[in-house]
């Protein structure tokens, strides 16, 4: 019985591993904004259709909800939003060119090692801080602060300042900076004193 089971998941690993990745080619994302309780419950009503894909959920009247659908659900509810008289537009004709450009910008990213500015994968924000602290050794360094649930080290950056100044210049500037706040509302506020 346990040749056969191995015998079945050796034969279906293959399979596994050479399927094609799900294509969103022509699917559309629209942005719904109804006028009624009565379009908020239609809404809602739809959002358990495996075809209306509602990405985020309406909250209040006159809010917007977006939903990605593909082109032959599109056709069908386009009759119904107007039956129901229910304003919507048409973000993206096409949500596949929409992740592909993303996925190209990472692929793009990937090569560039500044993060700054951009988000990042957990494997490019610790080699920057690796980096960093490796290439400025004199006014950078690093400390884990533990783990995550996956078990991945936190990095902790820390900066000095250049020509290794002492802390006590440090607090003297958090002094001036609770001066300047206390002196910008009016005196009221004498924190750091």
């Amino acid at each position: 019985m346990l040749f056969h089971l191995t015998a079945i998941i050796i034969l279906l690993c293959p399979s596994l591993t050479t399927q094609k990745k799900f294509s969103f080619e022509g699917y559309k994302l629209i942005q719904i904004k109804p006028k009624s309780i009565h379009h908020i419950q239609l809404l809602n009503s739809w959002e358990n259709n495996p075809d209306f894909d509602v990405w985020n959920r309406i909250k209040l009247l006159g809010e917007t909800v977006d939903v990605a659908l593909s082109p032959k659900a599109f056709d069908q509810y386009q009759i119904l939003f107007k039956l129901a008289n229910i304003p919507f537009t048409l973000v993206n004709d096409n949500i596949q060119k929409l992740l592909d450009h993303e996925e190209e910008s990472m692929h793009r990213n990937l090569k560039n090692s500044n993060i700054v500015g951009r988000y990042a994968r957990y494997t490019e924000v610790s080699s920057f801080i690796s980096n960093l602290v490796t290439n400025n050794p004199d006014i950078a360094s690093f400390y884990s602060a533990g783990t995550t649930y996956e078990n991945r080290e936190l990095k902790v950056l820390v900066l000095n300042s250049v020509g290794g100044r002492s802390r006590g210049h440090v607090a003297g500037h958090k002094k001036k900076m609770a001066e300047t706040v206390a002196d910008s509302t009016g005196g009221q506020k004498k924190a750091g004193r």
